[in-house]
């Protein structure tokens, strides 16, 4: 009897798994566990995350729920990525899940909503900065409007 040769996912595999946002969320909760996570909790983070609230609306839960039951989690399984057990509703790491945490690796752990409220405040003390230097006469800002409110829309 041969065994079956070693699986591997190839990077275009796994680029078509993480397509999509609900199985990228599923890789990333099952790197950052330490053994199998229940779909409810599982669901519950997704559609937290979806809605931008700690909690999320029952209508949205079982969306995800539904979803990642019937569409995610079986595509994932069938690509060896976790496990699925159908009794528990437990998800756990699946034999390919090594090769595919490298693409959901994030080097830049602030969020989304950090990131744009850096920019917010960037942009908000520049166009103060120029509004300052406008008013007390700086050579070159002349072509700059007078109205603060127009400066900070620049």
């Amino acid at each position: 009897m041969d065994a079956d040769p070693p699986r591997t996912l190839s990077p275009d595999d796994a680029f078509d798994l993480l397509a999509n946002g609900r199985r990228r969320r599923v890789v990333e909760h099952l790197c950052a566990s330490e053994g199998p996570i229940a779909l409810s909790e599982v669901a519950k983070r997704l559609a937290a995350a979806e809605t931008e609230t700690a909690d999320a609306a029952d209508g949205r839960y079982k969306s995800v729920y539904v979803s990642l039951q019937q569409t995610h989690l079986p595509k994932l399984e069938d690509a060896g990525v976790l496990e699925y057990d159908e009794d528990d509703r437990e998800v756990a790491a699946g034999p390919l899940l090594g090769e595919i945490s490298s693409y959901v690796e994030d080097d830049d752990p602030a969020p989304v909503t950090t990131r744009r409220n850096d920019l917010a405040a960037g942009v908000c003390a520049l166009g103060a900065v120029l509004f300052g230097a406008k008013t007390v006469g700086v050579p070159g800002l002349g072509a700059l409007p007078s109205d603060p409110v127009a400066a900070l829309v620049l």
